[in-house]
This record gives C-alpha cells, structure tokens and sequence, in this order.
C-alpha cells in the first residue's frame, strides 16, 4: 500500500495576541500557514517561500519551536506528515482583513 510522506515548515504568527490560521477552500480543518520542504531546500528558506508565495509578503523567520507529527487517512492511503514549526515575523500583515492566499487569485 502507498503511504506517501510530507515534510513541512509551519510559521507560527502572532500578532495583537491573535494567531494567524490558513483554512483551504472547502475543509473545515485549520492549519499553520507554510507548506513543503522542496528537497535539499533549509526548513526555513522552505517557510519564507511559502509565505511569500502564499500571502505575497516578506518575513522573517525565527526560532525553531518544535516538531508536531501527524498521520491520516485519504482514499483509503495513509499519510504522514512532519510540520517543522518556526516563530515567524512580518509587518506586512493588519488585522483589519483576512489574508487570501496569492497562488489562486
């Protein structure tokens, strides 16, 4: 059976004490916003691209928080995935609108 592996940066942003949340259109789950480790790519180089690409803002990424696993199952596959985790900073975000994902528009 197929189990395909995912190996993440997630930036954890807080601002005015609120956490930002990225939500994929049509899921009701919510996630740290970041996105795949290409290979031979730093965790953190991984994190200020996704971001970028993402949101279309520059940031800085600080320290390592941690590492958070976690498994499922879709279409009758197993998933894995491992989110390395990262303070990350930008003043490029207001809490006056929600942030919509570049890629798509």
């Amino acid at each position: 059976m197929q189990k395909p592996f995912h190996h993440l940066a997630r930036g954890l942003i807080i601002y005015d004490n609120k956490i930002l949340l990225a939500k994929a259109k049509g899921q009701t789950n919510t996630f740290l916003p970041g996105g795949h480790i290409e290979f031979g790519e730093s965790a953190k180089d991984a994190l200020k691209r996704e971001i970028s690409e993402e949101l279309g803002i520059p940031c800085t990424v600080g320290r390592f928080l941690g590492v958070v696993e976690h498994k499922w199952e879709q279409d009758q596959v197993d998933h894995c995935e491992i989110n390395q985790v990262f303070e990350v900073y930008s003043s490029d975000l207001h809490l006056e609108t929600n942030p919509i994902e570049k890629r798509n528009v």
